[in-house]
C-alpha cells in the first residue's frame, strides 16, 4: 500500500510539474535585404525583440541573418529599435 501511494503522489507531482510550466515553442526569423533585382542578402548582428504575452525576448541575428529564441505558443510581436538601409 505504501509503495501505491508513492507511486500516485509522484505522478500528481509530476503532472502538477508539467502543469506550472507551458510548452514552449521555437520561433524563427529571418531578416534580409532585398535589392530591385530581388536578390536577397542576409543582415547579420540585426537585433530583433520578440514579445509573446508577457515574455520579451531580444535575440541577435546570426552571420546567415537569422535569429531563434523560446517563446509561449500564441501570437508574436516582432520589433526592432533600428532600421537598416540598403546602403550600409
Amino acid at each position: 500500500m505504501k509503495r501505491y501511494l508513492s507511486v500516485v503522489l509522484f505522478g500528481l507531482a509530476s503532472a502538477l510539474a508539467t502543469l506550472a510550466q507551458p510548452d514552449l515553442v521555437k520561433v524563427r526569423v529571418r531578416v534580409i535585404l532585398v535589392d530591385q533585382e530581388l536578390t536577397q542578402k542576409p543582415v547579420p548582428f540585426f537585433v530583433v525583440s520578440l514579445k509573446s504575452g508577457t515574455k520579451t525576448v531580444e535575440v541577435k541575428t546570426s552571420l546567415d541573418g537569422t535569429a531563434e529564441a523560446q517563446l509561449p505558443p500564441g501570437r508574436c510581436t516582432v520589433s526592432s529599435a533600428e532600421a537598416r538601409r540598403a546602403g550600409r
